[in-house]
């Protein structure tokens, strides 16, 4: 599947990691990997350099990616919690102690196509 590099996104839009064979510059410069391939997600930043940040949606990542990505939000979040005081997490909003840790991709827009699905409720 062919696409336009020139292709324009912005914040908010849905879309989808295109299917293809990891070139040479790929494991160096961590930018696709095989599992990224139909991963879903919406547009959180752009950049200049035709790069945009997408935070891919959690139920899309593969199990094993999904279960690492869970274990490290578990440990982040008990860090966290740990380095506060009893009277500050108690003084905590049921919503600040749902911690959710994004699943972030940095992609070059030529790896991407618009999609249309619509975004998780979180």
């Amino acid at each position: 599947m062919s696409v336009d590099a020139q292709t324009e996104f912005k914040i908010g839009d849905r879309v989808r990691v295109i299917e293809r064979e990891p070139g040479t510059p790929d494991p160096k410069s961590l930018t696709y990997y095989p599992f990224y391939q139909n991963l879903v997600g919406s547009v959180i930043k752009c950049y200049d350099d035709n790069t945009v940040t997408v935070e891919i949606d959690r139920k899309k990542l593969p199990n094993d990616i999904l279960e690492r990505h869970e274990l490290c939000e578990v440990g982040m979040k008990e860090k966290w919690l740990d380095s506060m005081s009893e009277d500050d997490r108690e003084k905590m909003s049921e919503k600040h102690k749902r911690f959710k840790l994004r699943y972030t991709l940095l992609l070059p827009t030529k790896d991407l196509i618009h999609d249309d699905s619509p975004a998780p409720r979180s």
